[in-house]
């Protein structure tokens, strides 16, 4: 696609240092995206402002909104709701804990599906050890969290992950790679008791940097976010490359999209030179794609 048919604005300045996780809240109507390494949550509106931010008790790698309103929150030591009431205060509950055996270890993207299912990915926080994985999580009725199911597991920097329309069908993203574990995307199904049947490497990464976090749209593309890049790209569900967009930021995360079809992607400092940032100024921020 054209530059001449999208217009790209900057949605909300910031200086995240690992801006990830955008969401859009149809339900109120704006865009949920975390600051992982500032512990920061932040809500912004449809018109970009005000700009709402909450500092946790810990890093936050993920926010993802619930049917009864309230937020899954992948802490850095186990996954928790949380309910933000007001501007000013928030409540968490925590549901489990996933850093008991390896203090390296933390939340570091996720998806939800159709029926409100948590996908999450972890991630060694030193990128080293393959002590990553996918897991699918599921609350009861009652709110009790049932036995977490691992669906993948050997990765240094598990991401993504972004679940087809069909639920049984998942792709998560190794961002490092090892010789147990290539750099790329990997495609999961899942019979219609969540066990895995097939594993497959769905798209060999061949740019330099790293893939970073997935978004399926509503035509069961893949978009792409590229740590140590400035370009975004989308995929067809058989890996063949659609569309590339250049940004004016360094190390673009991850991609939101809105109903109406316009993309918001977050951005990160971490990692980025002095002369990158000189170059992309914005980078950072969170940029708003709309298709004319």
């Amino acid at each position: 696609m054209s530059e001449n048919n999208m217009q790209i604005s900057c949605f909300v300045e910031a200086q995240c240092s690992l801006g990830e996780g955008p969401i859009w809240d149809a339900n109120r109507d704006g865009l949920w995206w975390v600051d992982i390494l500032e512990q920061r949550v932040y809500f912004a509106p449809a018109k970009g402002n005000p700009v709402q931010q909450w500092t946790m008790p810990e890093l936050v790698g993920f926010v993802l909104p619930r049917a009864d309103g309230r937020l899954w929150a992948g802490f850095k030591s186990g996954l928790h709701l949380l309910d933000i009431t007001d501007p000013a205060s928030f409540f968490i509950e925590r549901l489990n804990r996933i850093d008991t055996d390896q203090p390296s270890i933390r939340f570091n993207d996720a998806a939800t599906d159709a029926t409100g299912a948590l996908y999450a990915a972890t991630m060694d926080m030193e990128e080293q050890q393959p002590l990553g994985t996918i897991t699918r999580y599921e609350l009861t009725k009652d709110g009790e969290l049932l036995p977490p199911v691992v669906l993948a597991k050997n990765f240094i920097i598990a991401n993504g992950p972004a679940v087809f329309s069909d639920p049984h069908t998942l792709y998560m993203v190794e961002s490092i790679g090892h010789s147990g574990r290539s750099k790329g995307v990997w495609r999961v199904s899942t019979g219609s008791d969540n066990a895995v049947e097939e594993e497959t490497l769905w798209l060999d990464w061949p740019y330099d940097g790293s893939p970073d976090g997935s978004t399926v749209d509503s035509a069961n593309n893949v978009w792409l976010g590229h740590y140590g890049g400035n370009t975004i790209r989308q995929y067809s569900a058989n890996a063949q490359l659609l569309q590339a967009i250049e940004l004016p930021v360094i190390n673009p995360t991850k991609i939101a999209i809105h109903p109406d079809g316009s993309l918001f992607v977050t951005s990160a400092r971490k990692g980025a030179s002095e002369q990158q940032l000189a170059d992309y100024p914005l980078t950072g921020s969170i940029l708003k794609i709309e298709f004319l």
